[in-house]
């Protein structure tokens, strides 16, 4: 689509040398998508389980074929059998990729976002940082949401608190 400054007259400011439009998507309730998709995956056929722990991936002839785990609610041992596994060990991802021949070490970074308290604006804005990164306000819930920020090196898996030095460079 074609920008055109008449529609957002706030972004007609001296240095805006372009400009585009694009749609996306914001998971307002990412709880309910979920939900969503796990109901779809049982009527094609999914076996779902909640507070199970995947421990170790299993394999044969060079293809991973499930995985050991434990029922978390009953310390129950589980061997899962699957056609098909998803890793969605978010963080942790590279402890159940320790089985033999799926060791694939992936470098984990943190990202922020930041929710303000300031009115949302009509449409979201990008743009460089000094850094070079680029940054988006973007409107969230009514509220100005600031990001993304990504950390300098990688880090631990549950890494859950931002180095005070980190968050006043994002702030900067």
């Amino acid at each position: 689509m074609l920008f055109r400054s008449r529609e957002y007259p706030a972004l007609r400011a001296p240095g805006i040398r372009g400009a585009a439009v694009w749609h996306d998507y914001i998971a307002v309730e990412a709880d309910r998508l979920t939900f969503a998709w796990a109901l779809g995956a049982v009527r094609e056929g999914a076996a779902l389980a909640n507070y199970v722990e995947a421990r170790t991936l299993t394999s044969a002839g060079g293809r991973v074929t499930g995985v050991t785990a434990v029922d978390r609610r009953t310390n129950t041992p589980l061997r899962i059998s699957a056609r098909t596994v998803v890793n969605t060990t978010g963080g942790w991802l590279n402890q159940l990729l320790h089985a033999p021949g799926a060791a694939v070490p992936l470098h984990l970074l943190q990202a922020m976002n930041l929710v303000t308290r300031r009115e949302a604006p009509s449409a979201a804005i990008g743009g460089r940082g000094r850094t070079g990164q680029v940054f988006f306000l973007v409107p969230w819930r009514g509220r100005a949401l600031f990001g993304t920020w990504e950390s300098p090196a990688t880090c631990e898996p549950g890494a859950l608190s931002i180095a005070e030095a980190d968050l006043e460079a994002f702030l900067a």
